[in-house]
């Protein structure tokens, strides 16, 4: 089997407000449900971030629950705090393997956009991540958009433009606009369009 990243994590005793405190240390608590009981986990804070950094947690994770306990996981969904966006708390779903998922995988962009590069416009990345559903072991860590295909100022790509891999099924609707290309405010602005500026505006 693929070897995926892992999480180190332990069962947790306390909830309710007691969970202040456990942030207050840097861990996050978790739960874990599906295929089973439901487990309350927790786990450093800071491993997390740098997983979600890397696009780690965006696919199949491996939790470890002590040295013999591990599960496969998909992270269903993490709670943050509105005014800061600290992370207050992160399902897992547990999976099996030969049963297709649904996951939201964040988009990324890659290569030069002709538009921006002879032109001077600024691509706006309207979606984050857009939602799939595929084999565990086939669930990708990010989709990625090809800037190249943005060739005018009032290009405009769609979910339906997206390549995906084989066994990947889009879910989100086709027809919404993920990245579209921004005219320059001025003829200045396009005569120095040497500088190719990304601008995100997600949607939920």
């Amino acid at each position: 089997m693929a070897t995926h990243p892992t999480l180190a994590t332990q069962p947790r005793s306390v909830s309710g407000k007691k969970l202040k405190a456990l942030r207050r240390q840097g861990i996050i608590p978790g739960h874990i449900f599906g295929q089973g009981d439901s487990v309350d986990v927790q786990f450093d804070g800071h491993t997390f971030q740098r997983m979600r950094e890397l696009h780690q947690t965006a696919g199949l994770l491996e939790l470890h629950l002590d040295e013999s306990a591990r599960q496969m996981v998909i992270v269903r969904h993490i709670e943050h705090k509105p005014s800061t966006g600290q992370i207050l708390h992160v399902d897992f779903m547990r999976i099996r393997l030969n049963q297709p998922v649904r996951a939201k995988v964040p988009l990324e962009l890659v290569g030069e956009s002709p538009a921006v590069k002879l032109s001077g416009g600024v691509i706006i990345l309207l979606l984050e991540t857009v939602e799939i559903e595929a084999l565990p072991e086939a669930l990708p860590e990010k989709i990625t958009i090809d800037a190249t295909q943005l060739k005018t100022l009032d290009a405009v790509l769609h979910s339906s433009d997206l390549q995906l891999a084989a066994g990947i099924t889009l879910l989100s609707d086709p027809a919404m606009p993920i990245v579209k290309v921004q005219p320059p405010r001025t003829e200045e602005a396009a005569a120095a369009g040497a500088s190719s500026t990304v601008s995100t505006t997600p949607q939920a």
